[in-house]
């Protein structure tokens, strides 16, 4: 028989990832404001029922996380366990992994027509922004592979493996967005200090 702190403390668990998720999205949407010009309306406008797609869903994950069980959340700690509990309601976990994964994929797919639309000579930059949404791709992939584990095997371990994976990975994604400028640097610095191979006098 599981105590009452014991659902209470799955219960707050909840909030960490089923929210947390949504925070480095938050980040790249923010990054989206920054790169996205104003000479591309239409983009623009994207960017706005984007930004409130991301929102908008990661409200809806808060409420249901807090009123699942019915609108007094304590029930979910003080009733019957057996009832209704947010931590194990696998309906409760494909709505929220549905909501993730369609604002994860909006995500990706947004900066595409961006990306054909850039010319860029450095390769540099074509690798950096590859392995950027790359990583992209990839958390997609490991959220169809938590997304399986949850339907196929009952409170294990690796449910939680592929969870951290895949906020880990989203969190990666973030922080090389916001390290480009500081690896362009550290880059610029070593070729700098670095002989040319065309020098003779190595100087």
């Amino acid at each position: 028989m599981v105590s009452s702190k014991t659902v209470m403390i799955r219960f707050a668990t909840n909030y960490f990832f089923d929210l947390g998720i949504y925070f480095p999205k938050f980040s790249i949407v923010a990054f989206y404001h920054n790169l996205v010009p104003v000479t591309h309306p239409e983009m623009r406008i994207l960017l706005h029922a984007l930004t409130g797609i991301t929102v908008s869903f990661a409200l809806i994950t808060f409420f249901c996380d807090t009123f699942w069980c019915g609108p007094d959340p304590s029930i979910d700690w003080t009733g019957d366990h057996e009832s209704c509990t947010v931590f194990t309601s696998m309906l409760l976990m494909r709505l929220n992994w549905a909501l993730n994964f369609i604002s994860e994929v909006l995500n990706v797919i947004y900066p595409i027509p961006l990306l054909k639309g850039l010319k860029m000579h450095s390769r540099r930059k074509k690798i950096v922004l590859t392995i950027i949404f790359g990583l992209g791709i990839i958390t997609i992939a490991v959220s169809i592979g938590r997304f399986v584990t949850m339907l196929y095997v009952s409170n294990d371990i690796s449910i939680y493996i592929w969870a951290t994976a895949e906020i880990c990975i989203s969190v990666i994604v973030v922080a090389l967005t916001a390290l480009r400028p500081l690896l362009r640097k550290i880059i610029n610095m070593i070729s700098t200090t670095v002989p040319s191979s065309d020098d003779p006098s190595g100087n």
